[in-house]
This record gives structure tokens, sequence and C-alpha cells, in this order.
């Protein structure tokens, strides 16, 4: 009779293993909560903090990083520099020889500049990041979840049964979408390891500072500079957002079953609708997540403000800017006076402006993230 009865509850065992899936909530399984700490059974992922967590398939790839983590709320800038060409354009005098230095020689200049220091305008918000360090068991998980794993727990998603690598986020940062289905940016996904730079183009407008010589304009001196207002237009370097990351293996559960054991709080992606007693995280639609820091803010808001729902590439930004170039003398044998003008002087030229805005160009995937009520 005993033997039976340890038989029938094999049995049980078995088919509620069956009803809730049959792999359970693996060692490694890494999500978002939104609690200030992990449940029990779970801790923080200490190496991803202060991080983005970019999506690999790729085994060899996961637990690269780029950065340096973010303070609690930091929003990380960045700033260009400017390297560019200005050509002054002939102006003749008659006159030659020496010795007055006072006017500029026609031709081109370097212009070098900077911009100010800015942030990318990326929205972003503060989640728990926490691993599942618990023995695997027989609790659900509901079918669609997409979770990251840790780097010393899989080496590729076919280790688990039911779960499959996510190729279609692949280089891309997973943010929380505002209903069901997969948006992706239309930027390209980040290369392992890739620093993604981007940069700004921008118009500014020299004022030169008028030379006049005791003289008449004409033939044949043509080492002068005529003076006007010169207009550049040029890029800016390229610069990062300095903005860190690090890449974790994404994989999505397949077992058909969308019962949940999963504990309060618990935050998941996924293609499809929530499951049940799941609803979307409102708060964080449209912003990037990044794993909580030591000490930090849980569901701090900071950055940008959200992407719009359907405008997957809406978070750009500019630069104010300073710009100079210096002239280089050029003699004629003519005093400064009237009524020879139209001459550039021989200075140091300031411009400045506002770079045109221009994207990020930090991909991302935006999916449903669904919290447990």
């Amino acid at each position: 009779m005993k033997s039976a009865m340890v038989a029938s509850m094999g049995m049980v065992v078995v088919a509620i293993s069956l009803l809730t899936g049959a792999s359970g909530i693996p060692q490694g399984m890494t999500t978002f909560f939104s609690s200030a700490e992990c449940p029990t059974g779970w801790s923080e992922l200490p190496y991803a903090q202060g991080r983005l967590i970019v999506s690999t398939t790729d085994g060899t790839a996961q637990n690269i990083t780029v950065g340096t983590p973010l303070s609690n709320l930091e929003d990380r800038e960045h700033s260009h520099s400017i390297a560019t060409t200005i050509n002054l354009e002939t102006k003749s005098i008659s006159a030659i020889g020496c010795c007055n230095p006072t006017g500029a020689c026609h031709g081109d200049y370097d212009v070098t500049g900077l911009t100010t220091t800015e942030a990318s305008s990326i929205p972003f918000v503060q989640f728990t990041l926490c691993e599942y360090t618990a023995p695997t068991d027989n609790q659900a998980v509901p079918f669609g979840t997409i979770a990251y794993f840790s780097p010393d727990s899989i080496s590729q998603c076919s280790d688990l049964d039911d779960w499959v690598a996510l190729t279609t986020v692949t280089g891309r940062v997973m943010i929380p979408g505002y209903s069901s289905g997969l948006v992706l940016s239309a930027d390209l996904p980040l290369a392992n390891g890739e620093d993604r730079a981007h940069d700004h183009t921008f118009t500014t407008v020299f004022k030169t500072e008028d030379n006049s010589y005791a003289g008449v304009t004409g033939c044949c001196n043509d080492k002068l500079a005529a003076r006007k207002d010169y207009t550049v237009a040029a890029t800016t370097s390229a610069a990062t957002t300095n903005v860190p990351y690090i890449q974790l293996l994404t994989c999505q559960y397949q077992f058909q079953d969308f019962s949940s054991d999963l504990p309060d709080d618990a935050l998941i992606f996924t293609e499809i609708n929530c499951p049940p007693n799941y609803t979307i995280s409102q708060l964080a639609s449209g912003r990037f997540p990044v794993a909580k820091p030591v000490n930090g803010t849980n569901q701090g808001i900071f950055g940008g403000s959200s992407l719009p729902d359907g405008d997957p590439s809406a978070n750009y930004h500019d630069h104010p800017f300073n710009s100079w170039f210096d002239t280089s003398s050029c003699e004629v044998g003519l005093a400064s006076g009237c009524c020879g003008d139209g001459y550039v002087k021989d200075e140091q030229y300031i411009s400045t402006g506002i770079t045109d805005s221009s994207n990020a160009l930090f991909p991302f995937a935006a999916l449903p993230l669904c919290e447990k009520s």
C-alpha cells in the first residue's frame, strides 16, 4: 500500500510538472523587479549594476562590458570636437612690399572648436535586476517569457529545456513598450563590445573685421583676404554617449502554459500579451532600463522624456559650441586709413552656435514589460 501511495504521489508530481511547465525556474534566470530588494532565492547581479543590458544569443559574447557603471540617477554626458577649414577669398590692392601687417592673407585656415558637454537625451528607468540562485524546481514560468541569464549559468539557450535564443533582439537593449508586439529602432544592432558613436552637423557664420588702407583697391597685389561674412557648414567629430552596458544571453520560454510562480513584483518581457495576473508597466514604457546601482533609487526616472508610442527614435539632442580660427598677416606697402577698405583684419575670429540635433544611435527593441500584480 505504501509503495502504491508513493507511486501515486509521483504521478501527481509529474502531472503537476507537465501542467505548470517542465523546466521550472532555471538557476541563472535574470529579470527586473519593481521592488527595491530581490526576493528570497534571488540576488542582484553585481557586475550588471549601473549598466544597460544588451542582448546576445552568442554564449561567447556574454559578460562583455562597455564603459564604467552609472552612479545613482546619473545622466552620463559627452562632448564633440570641431575640426574643419574656412577659405578667405582674395581681394586685390594697388600696393606691394612691406610693412603694414594689419591685413590677413587670403586662403585656407583651420577652424577648431568644442561643443559643450551634454547628456544624450536617452530616457532611463532604474530597476532591481535579480538572478535566480535557488535550486531549480517545478515553479512555473509563463509561456513567452523573455529573460536574461547570468554568464556563469549557461553557455547557450539550448542548454535548457523549452528555452530558445531570441535572435530578433541581439545587439539591442530591450525597453518596455506600450502594447503587445515587437518594435525595433531603425539603428543597426551593436556588434559585440561596440561603443557606438554619433556626430552632429552644424552651420556657423564668421563675421570678419574690416581693415582699411590709405590707398586704392585694385590690381595687382592678390595676397589679402576679402572682408565678408563667411559661412562654414561641417560635421563634428564622432563621439560615444559614454552610456555603459553589459551583454547578457537572452532567451525565450516556449512551454505553452501561462501559469506563473514567479515572485510578486517580477517584471518580464514578452512579445505577446501579458500573462494572466500581469499588467504592462506603464511607468517604464519608452525608457531604457538600467540595473539599479548599489544604494540606487528603485524605479528612479531620469534622462530624457519617454519615447512616444510609435516613434522609436525620438531621443535627439544637440550641443552649443564655440569655434575659432586665427588668420596670418600679409604685409603691404600702405598705411592704414582711408579709403581702400573691404579687407580682412588680421586677428582671431570666433563664432558660436548650436549643432543640429542628432540621435544617440543606441539600438533597442520595444516589447511589453509585464509586472506581476
